[in-house]
């Protein structure tokens, strides 16, 4: 990935060259969705904000996600992206080895430098395919969100879930 949220801050990989609407992308993500909660979460007394509630990882994935819809960076691009890092997540999980990946992506119609690059994502961590999440989840959050806005406000709290916020 070109960049990642620690605690209090975004990290972006070195040499790597964001356009704008890239760079607008990586501030909707990570600081909005991850870096401003885990903050805010400092002066939350149930400390569940801080550690995350059940399923807080995949779903604050998917308010990234969220996030990024109405600043118009999740368009046709970053869509099939997700859909690509699908895919190899499934290959993975299923046994596909970081090649095999590669040619499932390939065969996806993704250019060859693309399907490495997000073959190498999937297989991250000794093949834990991370990225299966990302759909499922925006698809569940954002039929929440549309449903029931005021879950939105855990989320910038802290380590939110659609199941803890409403329980909250």
């Amino acid at each position: 990935p070109s960049a990642a949220a620690g605690e209090d801050a975004v990290v972006i990989r070195p040499g790597a060259l964001l356009s704008p609407s890239h760079a607008r992308r990586v501030a909707a993500h990570e600081l909005e969705a991850h870096v401003l909660p885990r903050i805010a979460a400092r002066g939350e007394s149930l400390g569940l904000f801080r550690t995350g509630f059940r399923r807080s990882g995949e779903e604050e994935e998917a308010r990234a996600l969220v996030s990024e819809h109405p600043r118009g960076c999740l368009h046709a691009a970053q869509r099939r992206e997700l859909a690509l890092r699908h895919r190899a997540a499934l290959a993975v999980r299923a046994g596909a080895s970081f090649s095999e990946a590669v040619g499932v992506l390939s065969a996806a119609g993704a250019p060859l430098e693309q399907a490495v690059e997000l073959g190498l994502r999937a297989v991250r961590g000794g093949g834990l395919a991370r990225e299966i999440v990302y759909l499922p989840a925006y698809v569940a959050v954002r039929a929440a969100f549309a449903v029931e806005p005021e879950l939105e406000s855990y989320f910038r709290r802290g380590r939110a879930s659609l199941a803890g916020a409403r329980l909250l």
